[in-house]
């Protein structure tokens, strides 16, 4: 990916194996400063800074390596999910293909639950990371 074909690239630069061109200069310049290098957001946009970022790439990167070698997880991390609306529509077109139910009548309905699943649904997903805001109004 970008990521590490752009460290490998500033690891060479570092060895004096590769000349630094501007591109690389800026995600030099980027990781120096603990900024995001400009070319790393297209893997997925964030306000954070690198150290916080990256930490959250190799999460959602294990997240979906784990998913993709053990099979579907028992609970799927939606905050981790660069595109979570696509994820969402696949529960939709899953469970109308299962029950010949067209898609444009079926809902989301959720439920809280106080502890983790160990399996996964029979119908619909376990989801886990969503933020909820909250207004009171006195």
């Amino acid at each position: 990916g970008v990521v590490s074909h752009d460290l490998q690239k500033l690891q060479d630069v570092i060895q004096g194996l590769q000349i630094l061109d501007e591109a690389l200069e800026r995600s030099l310049e980027a990781v120096r400063y603990n900024r995001i290098p400009p070319t790393w957001l297209d893997a997925y946009p964030s306000l954070k800074n690198l150290a916080l970022w990256m930490d959250d790439f190799i999460k959602r990167w294990s997240h979906v390596e784990d998913w993709l070698v053990n099979g579907p997880p028992a609970v799927y991390w939606i905050s981790g999910m660069v595109f979570p609306q696509g994820f969402l529509t696949s529960l939709l077109q899953t469970h109308a293909r299962n029950t010949g139910t067209p898609v444009d009548q079926l809902e989301f309905r959720t439920n809280v639950l106080g502890d983790r699943p160990l399996s996964t649904a029979d119908v619909g997903a376990y989801i886990d990371g969503p933020f909820l805001q909250v207004r009171f109004i006195f």
